[in-house]
């Protein structure tokens, strides 16, 4: 879509994009692309001429809300990635002023400020969405062993800035509290009834996770800086080759296996007919194994031992609840496809009723740290 093809929604764009590269030495704006797959910041790709050549990049901008300290939080990591040697990220662009970020000042009528980043654009593929992903197996294997290098490239981070959100088993609390207050819209829809009708399981599910997770000593357990968006969508592929990892806004300090759990989630869970919701468990057995296998000979980080493997179905339990947050989160604050939500919010609720059937104790087997000893790469 060229400059030269506007409508209104399009102008607007333009002359706010057109804004933002005042801050930037990269050009002139002559091509811009919405980017709808992600759901909470906005995103373009654009492509500027300086000097006579074209470039393109990534925009994104922040939702309204954003903290600095998320921001500089996010580009900390990916800073740090890009000195580890770790080629899969986009770079972040500074500003004229050698800030990673710019920011637009409220008008009379926009209380907060708007803050943009500009990233390098990456090749590749956009294979797949978080929703029903069904990666070959070595794609699987690359994206675990992608995982796993990443984990090993920020073991040793400082990040600066700070996100907001909580760690996972001070975030279960809230979520318990915001499913009790959720409110209806004023115009229901089977979103509503769902998880109205669902709620008691909702929250007995959160219960019963929480107290599973919060008598482990935490020091038994890593927290590093964990993705904690790991899935086949943030991903681009060449072939099956992984060639670059992306949206790292939801990056933060927590349990290392806080993340391998929703990576789990995210690429092994069902989404189609009675098997909604069922973990693969047979994938995810090979996904854990190849995952300790990347740290036998690592110093800084070892394989996961058997505190995270005890505590991994519930922290797939965990995983679950996080998701299922954003979800009724993201529907009662926007405008937004009720069945489209609807599919998500059953999804979720189906993975708590396998969960509780029979997935807690097949994947207490799964990962049952007697069976292997440590320092072994086989968990079953």
């Amino acid at each position: 879509m060229g400059l030269n093809r506007m409508n209104f929604e399009q102008d607007a764009a333009i002359s706010e994009i057109s804004d933002v590269l005042l801050n930037y030495d990269l050009g002139k704006l002559v091509d811009l692309e919405r980017n709808y797959r992600g759901y909470l910041n906005i995103s373009y790709s654009i492509q500027t001429i300086k000097h006579g050549k074209k470039s393109d990049y990534f925009l994104r901008r922040y939702r309204i809300g954003t903290k600095p300290g998320d921001i500089e939080f996010e580009h900390t990591v990916v800073n740090h990635l890009i000195e580890k040697n770790f080629n899969l990220v986009a770079k972040v662009y500074p500003t004229k002023d050698g800030s990673t970020y710019c920011t637009k000042f409220p008008d009379s009528d926009q209380e907060q400020p708007i803050f943009y980043a500009i990233f390098e654009f990456l090749p590749g593929d956009d294979k797949y969405s978080w929703v029903d992903p069904h990666c070959s197996p070595r794609e699987v294997d690359n994206a675990v062993t992608t995982l796993a290098l990443f984990h090993q490239a920020v073991a040793d981070i400082i990040p600066k800035g700070q996100r907001t959100e909580p760690r996972i088993i001070d975030l279960l609390p809230l979520i318990t509290n915001n499913l009790e207050k959720y409110q209806p819209k004023e115009i229901s829809s089977e979103f509503d009834e769902c998880l109205t009708n669902n709620l008691p399981r909702l929250l007995s599910n959160c219960a019963a996770t929480l107290n599973a997770l919060k008598i482990v000593d935490e020091s038994d357990w890593p927290s590093i800086v964990i993705h904690c968006d790991y899935h086949p969508g943030n991903l681009k592929f060449s072939g099956e080759t992984i060639v670059g990892l992306f949206d790292f806004d939801w990056s933060k300090i927590d349990l290392r296996s806080f993340d391998m759990a929703l990576a789990g989630w995210y690429f092994f869970t069902n989404w189609r007919g009675e098997q909604d919701g069922v973990l693969r468990l047979v994938e995810f057995r090979n996904f854990l194994n190849n995952y300790q296998d990347t740290f036998q000979d690592q110093v800084i980080l070892k394989p996961m031992n058997d505190v995270e493997l005890v505590q991994l179905p519930w922290l797939i339990s965990a995983a679950n609840l996080y998701v299922l947050n954003w979800t009724v989160g993201d529907y009662s604050s926007k405008e937004v496809d009720p069945d489209e939500y609807l599919m998500y919010l059953q999804h979720s609720i189906n993975f708590i009723h396998w969960f509780e059937l029979e997935g807690q104790n097949l994947l207490s087997a799964l990962v049952d740290p007697l069976q292997h000893s440590e320092g072994d790469s086989e968990v079953i």
